[in-house]
């Protein structure tokens, strides 16, 4: 059973009272330059073809105990698809949901908008286990984007593991979760770059859930599939679920160019992550197997995480450089060098070992001496580095410390 409903330049208020009468309905919603506004019940499977949708709070169940915890029907269950042009303001209450049957799902943007109202993290969010972006965008709207709160504006992204402990959540009360303990944002091929600019709380319960991570290589002018400018972040005073790693899939070139503080590691299984900020991958370990990293050509990016490359690519635009806390070469490994000033930098030791980690040397250096990669120590198998892209003029040297390139006259 469909049904469409148009609105026009006044604003619409679409009440559906009772959650049986959405079963296995979808609803079209077009607004032309009007709002529909949703409240007052859960409608199933929306697909808001233009202009904007305005969600309502949630409806609040449960008593907050253990037994009978907090949870959240919202105004949409099921899929919630939002095309281009529309807009669905998500910034009431758990408008979207965290309650079995009465929330959504899936969110598919199609080159639309989806928006939070949210200053900070206590206005809610989704449950949704994957939101896929087609040329799509999440942003802040409203009152999160003014001078005081745009900075730390940002959604909750929620798992379905255990409740919340009545003792250390924060509130003193038992919260029922979302519905997925490894959410994936997804983009898919598209000639149009999508963008989440407002911060994501991601409450995972444990370090060994995930915020996947999924990118189609698309057409993109930039070559950037996704970019996430908003905070990547857990909240220290939700402590019993306020947790998250982050995994990156898919051949697509994810830009992390926010300050990101989530509390797990990072890890790199196909594509590109192009770093785009000093905290891109919050502090924790950086495990890159089967994908790579990126820097802008221009920038000098210094990171506190330690870097472990197995079947990893290391590209280092020109005139730029990449310092990390600690590198270790597992094998099978390419460090990409653009420019004659580009170099690959740690802090901390530089450990090598296993076969096939090359340094590809894609500039025409002229005379003088280079530093290729540099640490407080190279350790392991210095001699087994393969170097591409040399010259009878070249000559390479590691020292106790660094990888030097002499070019002579």
């Amino acid at each position: 059973m469909s049904r469409k409903t148009t609105a026009s330049a006044a604003t619409l208020l679409l009440a559906i009272i009772g959650l049986s009468s959405a079963i296995a309905q979808s609803t079209n919603i077009s607004a032309g330059s009007g709002t529909v506004s949703l409240t007052n019940g859960v409608t199933t499977n929306v697909t808001v073809l233009s202009g904007t949708v305005a969600l309502g709070a949630g409806t609040l169940y449960g008593t907050g105990s253990n037994a009978n915890p907090y949870t959240y029907a919202g105004n949409i269950s099921g899929n919630l698809t939002i095309n281009s042009g529309a807009t669905v303001q998500a910034g009431s209450v758990w408008g979207l949901g965290y309650k079995t049957n009465a929330s959504v799902t899936a969110i598919t943007v199609n080159g639309g908008t989806l928006a939070f109202g949210e200053t900070n993290n206590t206005s809610g969010g989704t449950a949704a286990r994957t939101i896929t972006l087609n040329g799509g965008t999440i942003k802040a709207y409203g009152a999160a984007t003014n001078s005081v709160n745009a900075a730390t504006a940002a959604f909750d992204w929620y798992e379905g593991g255990p409740l919340d402990a009545t003792t250390n959540n924060g509130w003193g009360f038992a919260i029922g979760l979302g519905t997925t303990n490894n959410p994936v944002l997804t983009t898919v091929a598209s000639s149009t770059t999508s963008v989440v600019s407002v911060g994501i709380n991601i409450r995972l319960g444990t370090t060994n859930n995930s915020l996947i991570i999924s990118n189609a290589a698309g057409t993109t002018a930039s070559g950037i599939d996704l970019i996430i400018s908003g905070s990547l972040q857990t909240d220290a005073n939700l402590v019993n679920d306020a947790f998250a790693s982050i995994t990156k899939t898919g051949a697509g070139v994810t830009l992390l160019s926010g300050s990101n503080n989530y509390n797990g590691t990072t890890t790199i299984s196909q594509g590109l992550i192009a770093i785009g900020n000093n905290a891109a991958f919050s502090t924790n370990a950086v495990n890159i197997n089967g994908g790579g990293i990126e820097t802008f050509s221009g920038n000098t990016n210094t990171l506190v995480n330690t870097l472990s490359l197995t079947n990893a690519l290391v590209n280092i635009q020109a005139n730029s450089s990449l310092a990390v806390g600690a590198i270790n070469l597992n094998g099978n490994t390419t460090i990409t060098l653009d420019g004659i000033n580009s170099v690959f930098k740690s802090t901390g030791a530089v450990t090598i070992s296993g076969t096939n980690n090359v340094i590809n040397l894609a500039a025409t250096y002229p005379a003088g001496t280079y530093t290729l990669i540099s640490g407080s120590a190279l350790n392991g198998s210095v001699s087994s580095l393969i170097y591409k892209g040399t010259t009878s003029k070249y000559s390479i040297k590691a020292s106790a410390s660094a990888v030097t390139l002499t070019v002579s006259k």
